[in-house]
């Protein structure tokens, strides 16, 4: 029965279509455009042997187009990279697409892939770009290979299994499950982009992860299309199934998945809880887990996290409330009245604990322990002090779960690292950040973490800034600084992409050896050319000599500078000790004069606006120009 399910499952990804919304969409392209006799050009690739090519290959209808200067904007970046300065990005990388395709249907797909494989033509593949580490950008003129139109799907209600293809995205999915009384069991945090089958590709933890474990532990199977061009149905039980995940792209295409959805859930019972400090939280947590307790997801923010996160609520809730005076709106000034009650309950929080349960089993299990039942007053649990939040305050943390990008418009820009760091060292590396980074910077660190399991904790760095002003572009040094405290207390880099590289040869020679040697050797063995994603990861092709000597020579030097700090933290007894102590209080008494963390660029009121652009990509999912222009075209809002 099972096996008939997935054969069916997979029969309808390889026969769904998207040709006619987007010959829909071309006609509405060429009304638009008919009173100025002005028609979409393909002019500048005509002449490309390629374009050539495989413009006899697929549909009429399948958009093949070069990159306009507006398109460069989206196609050439990443939620990490947009943040990148230009000098930078044009010292290591050669950003440049030959073009655009965009397959409508997956045969089309395996076509454009097995003409690649055999004329050699390398290619980037892309989803929707939100992961931040370079790993969708196009290297040496790629071929760019957008997934963005197989966005079919289809519920298999008695097996409680989805198909998905490889556009399909996370914010598409949450409603549809909905009203088919289902849900995913781990869900990204991004609220408006983010593809499932890159979410696979990249190894993605996220919301749910703590009871239902890693994005593998949901994938019934995989419908993986290799360089050469062939197809493979894969399940748990084959061997190449376990190295898609957190593999980049490096082997292939996720061209489509059967993931595991869960019943909707009726009880959904919230907790949070405060803490002096992350002491306190990391103690809770370890009792949290010998008692066994099965909370979905266990979420961490630090004191400067809830500080900003307070700021911009209330500074919503401000304006909220003029607005529902001057319409004497009694229902709504009331309801403002009651957001800025648990505003202000919520600004006397300090390193908070956020966690639900789904299931009134594992609800129940929870209430067996004190803190779980605790009075809203500050108390002691055997070495924790804690304050157990209110039902209100605990539903707006979780609500909150979606918006990790919120904060951005208080930079405008937003620097970001990500890493996964033993549970027991999580105290030791949040206190150093903001011992070095913090305190040198007087601009503080914002810390999120997803506890993983029992072991393990991903968590996240975000800097503050405004990359308009030059100096602040000095803060983009703070981001491999942080991973690479992290993997000298015993961490790894969430991701590598492109600008993870000088990181690499650590997990090579670390705990993550074997599993990346086999990575290589199967890379070697299914792309032997270096075809797919070049540049990127464990694909040494086409690295410019700056992103060379940025991937060898950085290492050592990262490594020595957070080793000679941390032992001038720890204050040693050994000459570096006083060593790094000196670089400790000389970068804390000129690193603010020198890049003021409160500078800001001049802008006029239209770049205001639109610096503070969170680039998660849900203005263009539910604006209806997209649906009739086809997305990142003239008319829809990102290239507006």
């Amino acid at each position: 029965m099972a096996l008939n399910f997935l054969h069916d499952a997979m029969d309808f990804l390889k026969n769904s279509s998207c040709q006619y919304p987007m010959s829909r969409q071309k006609k509405s392209t060429d009304l638009l455009l008919e009173p100025w006799n002005i028609k979409e050009s393909s002019e500048k690739i005509e002449k490309d042997i390629h374009y050539q090519s495989l413009r006899k290959i697929v549909s009429s209808d399948t958009p093949i187009f070069s990159i306009s200067p507006l398109q460069e904007n989206i196609y050439h970046s990443d939620s990490g990279t947009a943040f990148v300065p230009g000098l930078i990005k044009g010292m290591f990388l050669h950003l440049k697409a030959r073009f655009v395709v965009q397959p409508l249907n997956l045969q089309e797909l395996r076509d454009v892939v097995k003409y690649a494989w055999d004329n050699h033509l390398k290619y980037t593949v892309r989803g929707t770009g939100t992961w931040p580490f370079g790993g969708c950008i196009p290297m040496n003129q790629d071929m760019l290979i957008d997934l963005g139109y197989l966005n079919f799907y289809n519920l298999y209600s008695e097996e409680k299994a989805l198909a998905v293809g490889p556009g399909v995205i996370f914010k598409d999915m949450r409603p549809f499950l909905r009203d088919q009384g289902f849900s995913l069991e781990t869900d990204i945090t991004n609220p408006g982009s983010g593809t499932i089958c890159g979410w696979i590709a990249t190894g993605g933890i996220g919301i749910g992860v703590y009871k239902y474990g890693h994005i593998r532990n949901s994938v019934k199977s995989v419908l993986f299309l290799t360089p050469d061009g062939n197809w493979h149905t894969l399940t748990p039980e084959d061997a190449l199934f376990d190295q898609i995940f957190g593999s980049e792209g490096q082997l292939g295409i996720v061209a489509g998945a059967v993931v595991s959805v869960k019943p909707l859930i009726y009880v959904s019972k919230t907790y949070a809880f405060s803490f002096p400090n992350i002491k306190h939280a990391y103690r809770f947590i370890k009792a949290m887990v010998a008692w066994n307790l099965k909370p979905t997801t266990v979420l961490y923010f630090d004191n400067e996290y809830m500080k900003i996160t307070c700021d911009l609520h209330k500074t919503k809730i401000e304006e909220e409330l003029e607005e529902s005076l001057k319409s004497e709106d009694k229902w709504q000034i009331e309801r403002v009245r009651c957001e800025m009650e648990i505003l202000e309950k919520m600004g006397k929080t300090q390193d908070v604990l956020v966690m639900e349960f789904d299931t009134a089993e594992d609800y129940q299990e929870a209430i067996k322990y004190s803190p779980f039942n605790a009075t809203e007053e500050p108390q002691r649990f055997q070495d924790i002090s804690y304050q157990r939040l209110s039902v209100s305050v605990s539903h707006k943390l979780w609500a909150h779960r979606y918006a990790p990008v919120e904060m951005k418009p208080k930079g405008p820009s937003m620097l970001v690292s990500e890493n996964i760091l033993p549970l027991d060292q999580i105290v030791q590396y949040v206190d150093f950040i903001r011992s070095t980074v913090s305190f040198w910077s007087k601009n503080p660190v914002k810390f999120e973490g997803h506890l993983i399991d029992g072991k393990e904790m991903m968590i996240q760095n975000i800097i503050l800034s405004d990359q308009d002003v030059r100096r602040h572009s000095f803060y983009l040094s703070f981001v491999p600084f942080m991973t690479q405290a992290a993997l000298r207390m015993g961490g790894r880099s969430y991701g590598i992409g492109i600008w993870n590289l000088p990181f690499l040869s650590h997990l090579l020679r670390k705990g993550n050896a074997d599993q990346l040697k086999a990575l290589l050797a199967k890379k070697k063995e299914l792309d032997p050319h270096g075809l797919v994603n070049q540049a990127k990861y464990i694909n040494y092709h086409g690295r410019r000599f700056g992103l060379r000597i940025f991937e060898k020579a950085s290492p050592p030097l990262l490594n020595l500078w957070a080793k000679v700090l941390q032992r001038g933290w720890k204050e040693d007894k050994k000459w570096w000790s006083s060593l790094g102590r000196f670089f400790w209080f000389i970068s804390k008494s000129v690193l603010p004069f020198l890049v003021p963390p409160k500078a800001r660029a001049e802008r006029n009121e239209i770049k205001k606006l639109t610096s503070m652009c969170a680039e998660c990509d849900s203005c263009e999912r539910v604006c209806p120009t997209s649906d009739v222009f086809g997305a990142y075209k003239f008319a829809t809002p990102i290239t507006r």
